[in-house]
C-alpha cells in the first residue's frame, strides 16, 4: 500500500514538472479575443506579395499588403489610382531576347534599343500609381488652384479636350503638379512594374503585339486620344495606355541632363511601345505633343490623414460619369467611400447622405476624340 502512494504521488510530482511554464516575453493572450487559427487564410489578389510579409512604407510606418485597397481615390485631382503590390518583378531585357522580339516585328535592332536597362530581378515596396495620364482637366484644376503657367498647346483645339492627356508640358511642371497633388513622378522601376507586372511581359497586356490594344502608329489617330479609350491594353495592375497614346515622364536620368520617358505615344508601333523601352525628349523644360505624364503615390500617404484618399470600386463604364460626381463633391469638402455601381456614400462630420451617378452608355468602350484628319507630328 505505502509504494502505491510513493508511485501516485511521483507521477503527479512528474506531471506537474512536464507542464510549460509561460516566459515572461510571451504575450498574454487579449481578454475576450479567441487566438486566430493557423489554419485561417487570407485571400490574396493576383499578384500581390505574401499575405504575411509586412512592409515599411517611406514615413516608417508598416503596411500589410493585403489590408491595402487595390484602387483608391485621390482627394486632391480626383484621379483614381490601382495598386502596384510590392515584391519582386523582371525588370529591363537582356539582348538575346531583345534581338529576337525584333525578328519578330521585323524591326531593325537600332542602337536606341541598347540604352535599355540589363534584365535583373528588382524589389518594389507597394505604391500606387495614377490609372490614367494626368488629363487637361485635371490639369487646369492645378492651374487654378496653384496659378501654375498653362501648357504650351493649350488653346490647340486637337489637344486640349479635357480628357485627353494634357501635353505640352515639362518635367518641371509635372513635379509642381504632383507636389500640389499630394504625390511624385514615378521612377523607371516604378514605371516599369505598374506596365508589365512580375512575369516580364513584353507589352501591358501580353507578350504578342496587338495594335488595336493602343493608340499607336497603327490606328491611325495621329494625336493623343482619350485616355482609358483602350481598355483592353490594360497592364496586369489596371494601369491604362501604359503602351502609346503619350510617352511618360520618369524620374530617370538620360546622359548628364537629360529625364528618361517611357511608354511610346500615338506615332509609335510595337518595338517602341514595349515595357522596356525608354528614350528621351530634345526639350524638356516645354515637352512635346506626344509627351504627358502620370504620378504615383506611396501607401503611407495613402492612408494619412491629410491624403485622405478614398476607396473606389466601380465599373468602368460609370467612369468618367462617377468622376464628375466626386469631384463636385470633393470641391465642396465632402469625401469618403465609393461603393460599387458608382453609388457614391459620403459622409462629412454632421452628416451623411448618398448620390447615385448614371452611366452612360457613351462612356463605355473607346472613346475618340472628333475632328478632320491631323498632319503628322513630329515625335523621336
Amino acid at each position: 500500500m505505502i509504494w502505491r502512494c510513493a508511485f501516485v504521488l511521483l507521477a503527479a510530482f512528474a506531471t506537474v514538472s512536464c507542464k510549460q511554464t509561460p516566459r515572461s516575453d510571451e504575450a498574454a493572450p487579449i481578454p475576450g479575443h479567441a487566438p486566430e487559427s493557423q489554419s485561417d487564410e487570407i485571400r490574396k489578389e493576383d499578384g500581390a506579395m505574401d499575405p504575411d510579409t509586412v512592409e515599411t512604407s517611406a514615413g516608417g510606418k508598416p503596411v500589410e499588403p493585403h489590408a491595402l485597397p487595390m484602387a483608391i481615390r485621390s482627394k486632391v485631382d480626383g484621379a483614381t489610382m490601382v495598386l502596384v503590390p510590392g515584391g519582386a518583378f523582371i525588370y529591363g531585357i537582356n539582348h538575346a531576347e531583345r534581338v529576337r522580339i525584333m525578328k519578330t516585328l521585323s524591326n531593325a535592332s537600332l542602337p536606341i534599343f541598347e540604352l535599355e536597362f540589363a534584365r535583373v530581378t528588382r524589389h518594389l515596396a507597394s505604391y500606387y500609381i495614377d490609372r490614367t495620364e494626368v488629363t487637361n482637366h485635371q490639369y487646369g484644376r492645378f492651374i487654378r488652384a496653384a496659378g501654375h503657367r498653362a501648357p504650351a498647346f493649350w488653346r490647340d483645339g486637337r489637344l486640349n479636350s479635357p480628357e485627353q492627356p494634357v501635353v505640352g508640358v515639362g518635367w518641371s511642371d509635372a513635379r509642381a503638379y504632383a507636389e500640389w497633388a499630394g504625390k511624385r513622378l514615378p521612377s523607371e522601376e516604378e514605371w516599369e512594374k505598374a506596365a508589365r507586372g512580375t512575369d516580364g511581359r513584353i507589352w501591358p497586356w501580353g507578350d504578342v503585339p496587338a495594335a488595336e490594344k493602343y493608340n499607336g502608329r497603327g490606328q491611325g489617330n495621329l494625336r493623343a486620344v482619350n485616355v482609358g479609350s483602350y481598355p483592353e491594353g490594360a497592364s496586369p495592375c489596371g494601369a491604362l495606355d501604359m503602351a502609346g497614346n503619350v510617352y511618360e515622364m520618369t524620374t530617370g536620368s538620360w546622359g548628364t541632363t537629360g529625364w528618361a520617358m517611357r511608354g511610346g505615344c500615338f506615332l509609335n508601333a510595337a518595338a517602341y511601345t514595349r515595357t522596356m523601352f525608354r528614350w528621351s525628349p530634345a526639350d524638356t523644360s516645354r515637352g512635346a505633343s506626344w509627351l504627358g505624364f502620370r504620378c504615383v503615390m506611396d501607401t503611407s500617404t495613402a492612408v494619412s490623414p491629410a491624403q485622405s484618399a478614398v476607396h473606389v470600386h466601380c465599373r468602368e463604364e460609370d467612369r468618367l460619369a462617377e468622376h464628375l460626381v466626386v469631384e463636385q463633391l470633393q470641391e465642396a469638402g465632402r469625401h469618403d467611400q465609393v461603393s460599387s455601381d458608382c453609388s457614391i456614400g459620403v459622409r462629412t462630420r454632421r452628416n451623411a447622405f448618398t448620390l447615385a451617378s448614371t452611366a452612360n452608355s457613351s462612356h463605355s468602350g473607346r472613346r475618340r476624340p472628333g475632328g478632320a484628319d491631323q498632319k503628322q507630328l513630329d515625335a523621336p
